[in-house]
């Protein structure tokens, strides 16, 4: 089955009864009946249990896999979900390398990304992010739709569908649109503003939104969702709450430079969470894939039970070279080595990458994922740790090892979560919102002492430059490595993406690679797939131009 246009993604879902999982396999003809949300509702209210079913249908579509449908034989082993996206995002940007470009090694789910060739409109990785986020907002609007019973657990649900939705759009506008933050941008086109009012006919000829109306649209859902969700405080790690809602609005508020609001918000979520950032101790070795952990605010979990949790089409194969098995033990994520040169050597994030180049070895990751993880020591621990560089293809330099799994042997096992929102991302948030206000000393303070008691002990702005604008991006990119944050700050900032910088410390872009992009350059904006535009003429494309060439 071909992918499915936006059109074709809402209006298959509308004779499904929402208390079925939305992973499931639909027909994709339009059809449907406006009473489906009345019976949907009714149905809530003689078994309040199938809203829970309805909410964990939502979630679950973070994690779908074969979103395109290309079927078993064709089927793109990077198409697993959300994190997957946060990939193809940040491998744009100038902290995350791959050794290969297009059409090399294991490399190639990420190199047309990398280097610019796939961001085409009849490419499947400008196909991939568009369907996937607005199936995330259908599913919400599902649910929204129905949501007019009276009950708490009805209005909580609708609470974290409305986030949930707010969260979609957030990413989309990232990645459709240049910056809020300059106001000429405002009334540029974004995307489609698709909402559960939104008819079936107007479906197919929805124009693009411009970026005042998306963002206007994202702090309505979010405003609506903190009330419903007032008394829904405890987290879980898969859940949003009000928490987790405020972490939002604090994304959202930066990203909207109104940043007494995202300060505020951000130091709602620090004194009110519960959710502590992981200490010196917790953060010097690889682990970060349990979002149980006392830092996740929200997650996604797999298990052995889902799909994901036991394939190599999987986060784990793709992020963790300590994996066995895995697609990253020979096509790891890698950071810019200008930016891993700026590590301090007691910064105990250090220890996120692996090096095993002759010219360079660093290996003290493993070593510590070996103790820490494992638990184990002495003779068995040389003999893991010599498996585990034996299972590394070619040299790796400055390769990601922060995404580490409990179980290093068991190649049926691909399970571990990925952290969508941090505790620790509050900090940056509130440290930023601070300087940017006007506050420099009281920004500095808040940088300084997270990283000073969670990170680097010692550490001081001024001693790294004493840029607080620079030191906070560089901070970011590190803290965040593969997470899809740093992408969102190059974008919220419209910071130049700079590459070149790493040809000084250590010369390693793939040729094709090797070029930085002015903030203005239009190749950051995603194209609409081409499949949409012809189905729904309203959606004016944004600017394309062929893919940058090598100029270092």
């Amino acid at each position: 089955m071909s992918y499915k246009h936006i059109s074709l993604v809402f209006l298959s879902f509308l004779i499904v009864p929402l208390f079925w999982s939305c992973s499931k396999e639909l027909d994709v003809e339009p059809q449907g009946s406006s009473l489906i949300p009345k019976q949907v509702a009714e149905a809530w209210r003689s078994d309040p249990s199938k809203v829970s079913a309805s909410l964990s249908g939502m979630y679950d579509e973070l994690k779908k896999m074969d979103r395109l449908e290309r079927g078993a034989d064709a089927f793109l082993h990077s198409d697993y979900g959300y994190p997957n996206l946060a990939n193809l995002n940040e491998v744009r940007t100038g902290s995350m390398w791959l050794r290969h470009s297009t059409g090399k090694s294991y490399d190639f789910m990420y190199a047309g990304s990398f280097d610019y060739k796939a961001m085409t409109p009849t490419s499947v990785f400008t196909a991939m992010p568009y369907y996937s986020y607005y199936a995330y907002i259908k599913a919400a609007n599902d649910f929204i739709a129905s949501s007019t019973a009276d009950s708490e657990a009805v209005k909580q649900g609708k609470g974290q569908a409305l986030a949930f939705r707010a969260f979609s759009y957030y990413c989309l506008i990232q990645e459709y649109q240049f910056t809020y933050l300059e106001a000429d941008n405002r009334s540029k086109l974004g995307v489609p503003l698709i909402l559960e009012t939104t008819s079936s006919d107007d479906l197919l000829k929805m124009p693009r939104a411009t970026v005042q109306e998306v963002y206007d649209q994202i702090e309505k859902d979010l405003t609506e969702a903190k009330g419903l969700l007032k008394n829904m405080l405890s987290v879980d790690g898969e859940t949003i709450n009000l928490h987790v809602v405020n972490g939002l609005l604090a994304r959202l508020y930066l990203s909207k430079g109104e940043y007494s609001a995202a300060a505020t918000a951000a130091q709602d979520v620090i004194d009110n969470s519960g959710r502590t950032p992981y200490d010196l101790e917790e953060a010097s070795y690889p682990h970060f894939v349990d979002a149980k952990d006392h830092n996740v605010l929200w997650g996604i979990v797999w298990t052995m039970n889902d799909r994901a949790g036991r394939d190599i089409a999987s986060w784990t194969s793709m992020n963790s070279p300590l994996k066995a098995g895995g697609y990253a033990q020979i096509a790891p994520r890698c950071l810019n080595p200008a930016i891993f040169a700026s590590i301090n050597d007691n910064d105990v994030r250090k220890a996120w990458w692996l090096t095993t180049s002759a010219v360079g070895e660093y290996t003290k990751g493993v070593d510590l994922y070996i103790e820490k993880v494992l638990d184990k020591n002495g003779t068995d621990a040389q003999k893991i740790k010599a498996a585990i560089l034996d299972g590394l293809g070619d040299d790796f330099i400055n390769a990601c090892i922060k995404f580490a799994p409990p179980d290093f042997y068991n190649e049926a096992d691909f399970s571990g979560d990925f952290p969508l929102m941090r505790i620790e991302e509050m900090y940056y948030i509130l440290a930023e919102a601070k300087y940017r206000n006007g506050d420099d000393a009281g920004g500095t303070a808040v940088l300084e002492d997270f990283v000073s008691t969670y990170r680097e002990p010692g550490y001081t702005l001024a001693a790294n430059g004493g840029n607080f604008e620079k030191e906070i991006i560089r901070q970011k990119q590190i803290e965040f490595f593969g997470e899809g944050i740093p992408y969102w700050d190059m974008m919220r900032l419209n910071l130049k993406m700079v590459r070149s910088d790493s040809k000084a410390v250590r010369d390693v872009y793939p040729r094709g690679s090797r070029f930085d992009l002015e903030p203005s350059d239009v190749r950051r904006l995603r194209q609409f797939p081409q499949k949409e535009i012809q189905q729904n003429l309203n959606i004016k494309q944004n600017p394309y131009e062929k893919s940058p060439v090598d100029t270092f």
